[in-house]
């Protein structure tokens, strides 16, 4: 089915060269929506054919990179980030790039696969316009397992605050206190006090 859709996305390129400038009533292109179904081929294709797709945002401010996170589309980001690693520094609306997006979507797999290959320390501390670190996000969201990925990498810098001033340890610890701790998250919050 993959061979089958790239010698379609092949000969649509040929044929009908226009078209790989068309967006969806979202501001989608051909870019987002390969990067969303997580076809790597195609994202290759269109991206020779047109660099630029990689940059166009869609209404929401999301490039193809932050879609791919959002879906956990791992060879999409893959291909991506070695045909323009500077995509990663594009945030969205609300500042996030796409290491916030791949926390708040629950896509271990994503994030694992941005920590790999974008290296910049400043991409994984940097703040959204509500102040969240994408560590942040994974303590207020209970998204344990990218939280514990995050920690993992010593670029993460958990002592970096919000705009209330918590870091993600006290936004785990206020869970503690007010009893919605699951042992999941209290494995994160001995983790955090290390």
């Amino acid at each position: 089915m993959r061979a089958h859709a790239t010698g379609i996305v092949e000969i649509l390129l040929e044929k009908m060269p226009d078209l790989i400038d068309l967006t969806d009533s979202q501001g989608n292109n051909a870019l987002h929506y390969a990067a969303q179904k997580d076809h790597q081929k195609a994202v290759e294709l269109l991206l020779k054919k047109r660099t630029e797709l990689a940059y166009k945002r869609n209404l929401e401010s999301m490039s193809p990179l932050h879609v791919a996170a959002q879906y956990g589309s791992t060879a999409a980001i893959k291909a991506l980030l070695r045909h323009c690693p500077d995509v990663a520094e594009m945030v969205d609306k609300d500042g996030r790039n796409a290491f916030h997006t791949s926390v708040l979507s629950g896509k271990a797999a994503a994030l694992r696969s941005l920590l790999r290959r974008v290296r910049p320390a400043e991409l994984l501390n940097r703040v959204d316009i509500h102040g969240d670190t994408p560590l942040h996000l994974a303590a207020k969201n209970s998204r344990v397992h990218s939280a514990l990925l995050l920690l993992r990498d010593r670029r993460v810098d958990p002592c970096v605050r919000d705009k209330k001033g918590h870091t993600a340890r006290s936004l785990v610890e206020k869970k503690l206190h007010t009893g919605e701790m699951d042992a999941y998250e209290m494995y994160l919050w001995r983790q955090l006090k290390h």
